[in-house]
């Protein structure tokens, strides 16, 4: 504020940190994310040390579970693989650990936790970084591709992917429309179509719900053929985990024999269907486009295919795998939309991939993040860098408050990311491209980039509202937005469009007005976003420092500019 005594207060504008050279300049001296963790190139595994189990369980406890503790920590100092020490761990810090989200209520039990977390973190790393290394000599890949990797891919041998956990799921009132849709997408744009909903080579049974976390039994595909027998093993199961839920931990110990059979995931453990249904369709495909099933892509952009549009982004050979980027401070990978193509380094991926399904507290986003960043990490070391040593890896799990700190995990991704590849819209890598939203958004998630957006429209930018302009993306993804999702995507459709999820792309729309090879099919979110921040700031009245502007997005290529502010936000 100007203060004068002669006359009143006069707001100065809230975009002005946009001036400051640094911001200009594109704020080098920050990077907007968290420190992370590094590791020595010649990193090597130490033995566990010892923890007396007495200390890991709260001094009031029962004795009882002094057992259950001791069994799980126990298993800590003898695995050899991040399935085996993760599945030890992630049990130990959500039955035995801190409340969830809250304290410990002695500084000495705190350290003993972070203690062993930190030491089972390098545990992991090491050990996940040696099966990378393991991978790397049995895997022909090449950044530059193969003869036949080279050939752009076409939409006529193209197939725009749905999966799901059962095949009724599709005929569902809530998805049937969006199923339409996108047939209709896929039709009209030459595309096979494909809606996969098994069978899966796991099966699933969810035995509780705690917070975020799914207590699932799962069983191999034809490995029992004796229903009677899974049948006891599921209300075993269901006992156990019913018993640990109630806090009788005693039985904790039981959990030691079980891990190929219990586990946890942080989301429906359904959603990994997606690794298997890209793989079915992978070999008769010269691109596999797949998107989830709560998405609406522009009923205008029938003149511009996907797979086309893909393309364009790169004038060298096109890319093994396709995913929308995104800046610090958001969802650093969302698995709403995915392409890939048929190549020894997408198949590679895959298998990255599909090795988390097993992983204790592992979703479908957090493994295809971190698949990711393993296989830019492989690319790497074939030109070489030192590549990716799993530095990441510790956030995927829950800390011994029993929390999984996945915006840490975000942070640390676009960092090590950046030191691999270059920062958001100006990563270098030949097997992944990373589709840059504010040329071709194909995966606009509102709920990520304008929480407390009300499922109002407006609020998700995506109408235009006192004469503020909207969002274009090609892609909407209406995660997050629950049951209202069907509603939602009507409006969008009525309001922006004048059409509906009955009409729609099933019934021809004209191009957009800007002509062909000019379409706009982009966001400005980002630009949204940092405006927004710095105006919520000025109300405040609290001064921003140079780390809060960078890590909302203003510095990133290109830098924010006070009159994007006046346009999409307003003057005040």
């Amino acid at each position: 504020f100007h203060e004068d005594p002669a006359c009143p207060a006069v707001l100065e504008p809230y975009w002005l940190p946009l001036n400051w050279p640094e911001v200009r300049e594109g704020c080098q001296a920050t990077s907007g994310t968290a420190h992370v963790q590094s590791f020595p190139a010649n990193i090597s595994i130490k033995p566990l040390g010892l923890v007396n189990t007495g200390e890991l369980v709260k001094a009031q406890a029962p004795k009882s579970w002094l057992r259950g503790a001791h069994a799980l920590a126990r298993r800590l100092y003898n695995c050899t693989t991040v399935r085996s020490c993760s599945f030890s761990w992630s049990f130990l810090a959500i039955l035995f650990g801190a409340p969830t989200g809250q304290f410990f209520e002695t500084e000495k039990r705190r350290a003993v936790w972070e203690t062993l977390w930190n030491a089972v973190s390098k545990r992991m790393a090491y050990f996940r970084s040696m099966e990378l290394q393991g991978l790397k000599m049995t895997s022909s890949i090449s950044p530059f591709g193969g003869p036949q990797e080279r050939q752009a891919p076409a939409e006529s041998s193209s197939v725009l992917l749905l999966s799901a956990d059962r095949p009724g799921y599709f005929q569902q009132p809530f998805v049937l429309p969006f199923v339409r849709q996108l047939r209709c997408y896929a039709s009209k744009r030459g595309m096979r179509f494909a809606a996969d909903g098994g069978p899966w080579p796991l099966r699933h049974r969810t035995l509780g719900l705690t917070g975020n976390y799914f207590f699932v039994g799962r069983w191999r595909e034809g490995t029992t053929g004796n229903a009677a027998r899974e049948a006891r093993e599921e209300d075993y199961l269901r006992h156990l985990i019913g018993d640990l839920q109630r806090n009788k931990l005693s039985r904790a110990v039981e959990l030691a024999s079980l891990e190929g059979l219990v586990n946890i995931y942080f989301d429906e453990p359904e959603k990994q269907t997606k690794i298997w249904s890209i793989e079915r369709q992978l070999d008769n495909s010269s691109m596999v486009v797949y998107l989830d099933l709560d998405v609406t892509i522009r009923p205008d952009s029938l003149n511009w295919g996907l797979v086309p549009l893909l393309v364009s982004m790169h004038s060298r050979r096109a890319s093994d795998i396709f995913v929308r980027d995104s800046w610090p401070g958001t969802e650093c990978l969302n698995s709403g939309f995915i392409a890939v193509r048929p190549t020894r380094a997408a198949r590679l991926f895959l298998k990255l991939w599909r090795q988390k399904a097993w992983w204790p507290v592992s979703w479908d986003q957090s493994a295809l993040a971190e698949s990711v960043l393993e296989l830019i990490g492989l690319e790497m070391q074939q030109l070489g860098s030192p590549g990716y040593r799993s530095q990441c890896l510790r956030y995927l799990f829950p800390i011994p408050n029993g929390l999984v700190p996945y915006a840490m995990y975000c942070d640390c991704w676009q960092s090590v990311l950046s030191d691999m590849i270059g920062p958001y819209r100006q990563r270098r890598s030949r097997l992944v491209t990373f589709v840059d939203p504010e040329r071709l958004d194909v995966n606009f998630v509102p709920s990520d980039l304008f929480v407390g957006h009300g499922f109002s429209l407006q609020q998700m930018h995506l109408v235009s509202w006192n004469s503020k302009p909207a969002m274009n993306p090609l892609i909407v993804h209406w995660a997050g937005t629950g049951s209202n999702r069907l509603w939602i995507a009507q409006q969008y459709l009525r309001q922006r469009f004048n059409t509906s999820l009955q009409d729609g792309i099933c019934r021809e729309q004209s191009p957009p007005s800007e002509g062909p090879g000019e379409a706009k099919f982009d966001s400005r979110a980002r630009a949204v976003r940092c405006c927004t921040k710095l105006q919520q700031a000025q109300q405040e009245s609290r001064q921003v420092t140079l780390q809060e502007v960078a890590f909302w997005g203003c510095c990133d290529w290109r830098p924010i500019l006070p009159w994007e502010c006046d346009e999409l936000v307003g003057r005040r």
